[in-house]
């Protein structure tokens, strides 16, 4: 694994077709959608998608996906509206980060 990590993964184009088919399944079924996003499967793929280049050769899609699905309180508040995009994404980077480091 390379010596050097980004000093930040910066947080790709807002997935607003993401956002509003989970915000319609949460309307749904809340608490299955909330599972969902503690397995951090849908926004884990999506951002190992714009951050797999930028990450070291060690890291994996696993790592991105796990802390996604860490992260999945901050995820929801923003499938509600309560966080933005940017706070979201910048959690989860900052996360992959740390976890790829230890």
């Amino acid at each position: 694994m390379p010596e050097t990590l980004p000093a930040v993964l910066v947080p790709p184009a807002e997935p607003l077709d993401l956002k509003a088919a989970l915000r319609e399944e949460a309307g749904r079924a809340p608490e299955e959608t909330r599972r969902a996003l503690a397995g951090g499967q849908r926004v884990g793929d999506y951002l190992w998608g714009a951050w797999a280049s930028e990450l070291p050769a060690g890291a994996s899609r696993s790592d991105v996906v796990g802390y996604a699905g860490t992260s999945w309180r901050e995820v929801w508040l923003w499938v509600m509206g309560e966080r933005t995009w940017q706070e979201a994404a910048t959690l989860v980077g900052g996360g992959v980060l740390r976890r790829i480091r230890s």
